[in-house]
């Protein structure tokens, strides 16, 4: 009795415990593989049919395996990046300069691209400058982003316009937002605009643009090993040289992709701008 007890012990430790090394096993991520996150701009379905093809490209020229991911919105893929959840970002150079990145090292950026915030509009909108839209509300990605946001907020500020905001997590809720007629105007970015449905932008017209800054950088986490990106930097600054390439770079919205150092985005630190609170 006691032998059969004994076995019948062994057996459940055995049962309990092997499913969750089998769980961890399954968990664990490859050596050779890499996380690529990329700032949300529209939905994640539509964001993975154009990045995909992109990093599938990147792993075989590049010898390793890189998967797409990105976030509902802009604020959890920020916190994704400050938790150190993805091994290469292409990210809001605003929040790419600021302390919660520090783990990320920029090594590249889109070629001949500089950021630029907009305000849009319905076309047929009665606001035909800034000062009209004093007391509106308008609606934004996130407290955060840095051209949709941050850009317009402090050129609001200075010319001492008070605007409401709504923040609705990604360019494409705020130029269907604007389209639909729900918010007057919307903070967004001109790639944005370009990218979308030909049958929503043309209902669109720019309001505002503002200065130029650097572009989004394109940052490896500290643990990702110095020849890994190495070997996936000398990849991207080709690929416009390959026609192959060139036709991937197209359809993530890119002319090329060009060397980026630290110091690239000093612009943007001495702007020293404040984040808004996410209040709705």
């Amino acid at each position: 009795m006691k032998r059969a007890a004994s076995i019948l012990l062994f057996c459940l430790i055995i049962l309990g415990v092997l499913p969750k090394i089998a769980i961890a096993e399954t968990n664990k991520k490859p050596q050779n593989t890499l996380f690529f996150g990329v700032a949300p701009q529209k939905s994640a379905s539509e964001m993975a049919k154009t990045w995909t093809p992109f990093l599938n490209y990147l792993s075989k020229k590049a010898s390793c395996e890189i998967h797409f991911k990105t976030a509902t919105n802009v604020t959890t893929f920020e916190e994704r990046v400050a938790s150190g959840e993805y091994d290469i970002a292409y990210l809001n150079p605003h929040f790419y300069v600021r302390p919660e990145s520090s783990d990320y090292k920029v090594f590249a950026k889109e070629k001949d691209v500089s950021l630029k915030g907009i305000i849009i509009v319905r076309k047929e909108s009665p606001y035909q400058k800034l000062k009209d839209l004093d007391g509106k509300i308008i609606v934004f990605p996130s407290p955060s982003a840095f051209a949709a946001t941050l850009l317009p907020l402090a050129h609001f500020e200075k010319e001492g316009i008070s605007v409401n905001l709504k923040f609705v997590g990604s360019h494409e809720s705020v130029y269907r937002s604007v389209e639909k007629e729900l918010y007057p105007a919307g903070g967004t970015i001109m790639k944005a605009i370009e990218q979308a449905d030909p049958s929503i932008s043309k209902q669109l017209r720019v309001l505002w643009t503002s200065p130029s800054y650097t572009s989004h950088p394109i940052a490896a986490h500290k643990r990702v090993p110095k020849e890994v990106f190495l070997r996936l930097k000398a990849v991207m600054l080709s690929m416009d040289k390959d026609p192959e390439g060139m036709a991937l770079l197209k359809d993530i919205g890119f002319k090329g992709i060009v060397e980026a150092n630290d110091s690239a985005y000093d612009d943007i630190r001495k702007l020293n701008i404040k984040i808004p609170e996410a209040k709705e």
